[in-house]
């Protein structure tokens, strides 16, 4: 037995052996860190029974699955096989693992015995494993960084062609196309608005402008102005076209007030008409009444003066 394979002797006891019968995966991921521990003092910026660890590199090299990956550690911490030095809370950094110094490793191989071969051994596997995980961080960080830019200018053409479409079809203002302009324009807006508001205030524009009888909304806009277009006191038009902004407030009120008048002139047109029809034909002839007259004899009779 040479001295590099002494290293890691006194950490495979009985206790360790027994997980392999109980559970392959622990035991398979409980080696790997034990295999890549550093046992020197300090050692390629480890110090003494610490490990760098990734989720990426133990789920590829140990062929476990994350979640099961993760019970296998809850389960380590537990038992007292390993703690967190530095437990990343960000991801595709790396972290680092304790291996517990317990005195029952090695207790059936002389733990002293162990000690003494490790002591000034250096553990090459620690190297490998360190360049191994920065390899793997490095190119999770550049593969998410490019399907995070892929997913935001996928999302962002979705918003623009939403936004645009949405605008075409209301007939205010054709454009031939959606230029770079137009797209500047969405993205100084969603600053401030969001993609739903956006869609409403344009679906509210449309219909004022679109209503011949309504006089104080015959402006047309471009899509370009019409998201980016402020009155005099600097403020943004298009949050006075929201459901609650000022100008839906106001066609909302006149419509209220054309709807009651012609309500009011429909009764009223309605009552004149029943009253005037064949009115020139009309004769009211009221019933004839028989009137008694009464003898003065008759009078006193019944009491009258």
């Amino acid at each position: 037995m040479n001295a590099n394979e002494n290293i890691f002797f006194k950490r495979f006891d009985g206790t360790v052996r027994k997980i392999f019968f109980e559970d392959k995966d622990k035991y398979i991921v409980l080696s790997w860190i034990i295999f890549r521990t550093n046992y020197q003092e300090e050692y390629q910026g480890l110090k003494r029974n610490e490990c760098y660890f990734s989720y990426s590199v133990v789920e590829k090299e140990c062929s476990v699955s994350r979640g099961k990956l993760q019970k296998i550690l809850l389960e380590l911490e537990k038992e007292n096989f390993i703690v967190w030095v530095h437990k990343s809370k960000v991801r595709h950094t790396q972290s680092i693992i304790y291996l517990i110094e317990n005195e029952q490793y090695g207790k059936q191989y002389g733990t002293q015995y162990g000690k003494s071969y490790s002591k000034n051994v250096e553990n090459t596997s620690v190297k490998v494993n360190y360049n191994t995980v920065n390899s793997m961080v490095a190119n999770t960080v550049n593969n998410t960084s490019s399907r995070n830019i892929s997913k935001n200018i996928s999302r962002n053409n979705n918003i623009y062609s939403l936004i645009f479409e949405n605008w075409i079809s209301k007939n205010i203002k054709k454009h031939r196309s959606l230029t770079n302009d137009i797209k500047k324009a969405i993205d100084k807006t969603l600053k401030e608005f969001t993609k739903d508001e956006i869609l409403e205030a344009i679906n509210n524009y449309s219909v004022m402008y679109n209503d011949k009888s309504y006089k104080w909304c015959d402006y047309q806009w471009g899509l370009q102005e019409f998201l980016l277009r402020k009155d005099k006191d600097g403020i943004r038009q298009l949050g006075m076209f929201l459901n609650d902004g000022s100008k839906q407030a106001n066609y909302e009120s006149w419509k209220k007030e054309r709807e009651h008048n012609a309500n009011t002139n429909r009764f009223a047109k309605r009552d004149r008409g029943v009253f005037n029809e064949d009115s020139e034909n009309i004769r009211i002839e009221l019933p004839k009444q028989e009137h008694r007259h009464y003898t003065n004899e008759e009078l006193e009779a019944l009491g009258i003066d």
